[in-house]
């Protein structure tokens, strides 16, 4: 048993509350098939469905209130053509940081996702967001 280096990602851009209120509504219209494509979850599929919905909203909180976290850092993934940011470290089993938890979860749901790669490509290219290493 070690330590592995566990690293997750999302797409860079800024949350202001227009897009917050956008990415809650896309939240508050997630399917009970989207929650089972993401999470495979079957049983008690309604109680899934709304512990995950809890799950992302407070995930895309956490982004937006941690957005310039020294746990979170910006980069390029080479051919993505937008920034993302980063956050990760060694894990024993557990989550190396806070925002890896968050990352994760904002990460199985494509619909927010896109959006948020969508956001992070029209901004980089306002030249809107991080500066990237």
């Amino acid at each position: 048993m070690g330590a592995n280096m566990a690293v997750a990602w999302i797409p860079s851009c800024e949350i202001d509350d227009v897009r917050l209120h956008e990415l809650q509504g896309i939240i508050k219209f997630l399917t009970e098939q989207d929650c089972i494509d993401a999470t495979g979850a079957y049983e008690d599929i309604d109680e899934a469905l709304d512990d995950w919905k809890v799950g992302l909203t407070d995930s895309i909180g956490y982004i937006r209130d941690n957005h310039y976290s020294r746990e979170i850092i910006a980069g390029m993934r080479v051919g993505d053509g937008y920034p993302v940011d980063i956050t990760g470290g060694m894990s024993c089993g557990d989550c190396p940081t806070e925002a890896y938890d968050s990352f994760a979860k904002i990460g199985e749901c494509e619909k927010l996702f896109n959006k948020l790669e969508e956001w992070a490509k029209a901004d980089y290219s306002r030249g809107i967001g991080k500066n990237v290493l």
